[in-house]
């Protein structure tokens, strides 16, 4: 990438609403009084915070950053960079940036990368005491937001600069199992119970043994094999559409030849379908909500073959009765799995 691309790259900060700015309440009192304090700290630093959408903003090297303060004892901190546009005239490549953000997460321990479908985002999200000890890791944070964005451009440069197809396919498709690279997205996960999406009929679910029913007298019909609900949803007798639920059990097959199991986390659920292939799109970017007076990851990506006939989409909620489920990286926080046959 020449020199003229790069500066562009470095001018295309996201100054769009994310998710922690939506999703901003009213600070509490306990809130209040960490914003104010640590927006004195950064005033005697030499910085110039300033209060938006709820939390600290502030420049450090001429490139923005948000501070927010969520909860209390402990607080939760999301530390933001400014990040890069999907969208308009300058956007980066949505491919090549998903890519790059993974690459980057599997070696990063501190900074995690979001790709949305509008930006790329820098979050350093951690638990603190006080702001004493914010303060006391302020900097250290600060310089890791730094060094994980000049990690992502260089990924992001090697991928674009690479004009073979063949090069930026096997970035995405490390083999996870022989037949695991095929492009054939059906061909590599069914059939499963004996049952193929977008092939078998309820004749065939007949013939095996099973009870496809009609669904509240409409056109839907759906059948109930092991632990999985299987759907036609247009009513032309031809399955194409998978449900399940965190509390049943995975499919033997996806588990032994894909590594599926309900305990991996959101990264970890990224990281595989990138292995496998898989375009990805962050359909409700990841946060930490409240659930029954505990602390539950919120979001929702949906994985599409290279064939883009089977699609996956992973809903994240409710977290786990053991209060784990809250992050990205958190086991047990995905809720549920809805498959598709596309056309």
């Amino acid at each position: 990438m020449n020199k003229k691309v790069l500066l562009l790259m470095m001018l295309c900060f996201c100054f769009c609403r994310t998710y922690a700015q939506e999703t901003q309440t009213e600070l509490t009192a306990a809130q209040k009084k960490f914003q104010t304090e640590f927006m004195t700290f950064l005033k005697e630093e030499g910085f110039m915070p300033s209060t938006d959408n709820g939390g600290i903003k502030f420049k450090s090297e001429g490139d923005s950053h948000w501070i927010y303060v969520y909860y209390e004892s402990p607080f939760f901190i999301i530390f933001r960079r400014a990040g890069y546009s999907l969208t308009g005239e300058n956007k980066l490549d949505e491919t090549y940036s998903l890519l790059a953000c993974n690459n980057v997460n599997r070696n990063e321990e501190v900074v995690k990368l979001y790709c949305t479908e509008e930006a790329v985002m820098f979050n350093i999200e951690q638990y603190t005491r006080s702001v004493e000890d914010f303060k006391y890791v302020f900097y250290k944070n600060l310089s890791k937001l730094v060094e994980a964005q000049k990690k992502f451009i260089e990924k992001y440069q090697e991928l674009n600069n690479s004009n073979s197809a063949q090069d930026t396919s096997s970035d995405r498709t490390t083999t996870v199992s022989d037949n695991s690279t095929s492009s054939d997205g059906i061909a590599q996960f069914f059939p499963v119970y004996g049952i193929t999406l977008g092939q078998t009929t309820t004749q065939d679910l007949k013939k095996m043994g099973h009870t496809p029913k009609l669904y509240e007298n409409g056109p839907k019909h759906h059948c109930d094999v092991e632990t999985i609900t299987f759907w036609d949803h247009d009513g032309d007798n031809i399955y194409e559409y998978i449900f399940m639920l965190y509390y049943k059990n995975m499919p033997a097959v996806w588990t032994n030849k894909f590594g599926f199991k309900w305990e991996l986390s959101y990264n970890d659920w990224l990281t595989l379908f990138q292995r496998l292939g898989f375009s990805v799109k962050i359909i409700e970017a990841p946060v930490t909500k409240k659930y029954d007076d505990r602390n539950t990851l919120s979001a929702k990506l949906k994985a599409l073959s290279a064939d883009k006939h089977l699609e996956f989409t992973l809903d994240f909620n409710y977290g786990n009765d053991n209060n784990e489920g809250y992050s990205i990286n958190s086991k047990k926080s995905l809720f549920s799995i809805n498959v598709e046959y596309k056309e």
